[in-house]
């Protein structure tokens, strides 16, 4: 009986943000007045965050701080990601602070495109289906050891890995876009 109510209870606190996420995003696509969109915007972060909470608790892992300066002015970076929705994100994220960028939605295009356009920072996707970030990694610290890399990814397992291979900030999805900010600020500052 007492596996059944720890069971229940990880549903429910799976579930109890989702309700609140996809309640104001539904009432949010029918409309609303400024106010409405700024707190419906406000409670879906923070349903999000506790969401991401309830995972990392389940899942047993955990996830620092990648504090940051402020930075002003453009940068080209490269986003490296096979999902077309998540480069979206990063995209917007960029746009509001005038970054140049370009994307890829593998590995190969992406080391063409450093070549072509030399990129000041990188945000690589590490599980992808046809060249995995890792390869990616490792060809680009060859070339361009200097480059800095921020690895984008759903496992948190590889951290260890992927800052060995090189990488200067490693971030696990869902990811803070503030503090994907913050990170790319401080990498650009130094």
């Amino acid at each position: 009986m007492s596996d059944e109510r720890a069971l229940a209870g990880r549903i429910h606190d799976l579930k109890t943000p989702l309700v609140v996420i996809v309640g104001y995003a539904e009432l949010l696509a029918g409309g609303g007045d400024e106010e409405f969109r700024a707190a419906a915007a406000e409670e879906i972060l923070a349903a999000a965050r506790q969401l991401d909470r309830a995972l990392d608790s389940l899942l047993g892992v955990e996830h620092p701080a990648e504090p940051g300066p402020a930075r002003n002015g453009s940068a080209r970076i490269l986003l490296v990601d096979d999902d077309v929705f998540v480069r979206r994100l990063l995209r917007r994220t960029l746009s509001a602070h005038e970054f140049e960028i370009a994307e890829a939605s593998d590995g190969e295009i992406a080391l063409d495109l450093i070549e072509a356009q030399c990129p000041e920072l990188v945000l690589l996707d590490w599980q992808m289906p046809a060249t995995p970030g890792s390869t990616v990694l490792t060809r680009l610290q060859e070339r361009h050891p200097g480059l800095p890399v921020v690895v984008l990814t759903t496992d948190g397992t590889q951290r260890a890995e992927a800052m060995r291979l090189g990488a200067k900030a490693f971030l696990t999805k869902p990811f803070s876009p503030l503090g994907l900010l913050e990170t790319i600020e401080s990498l650009l500052a130094a």
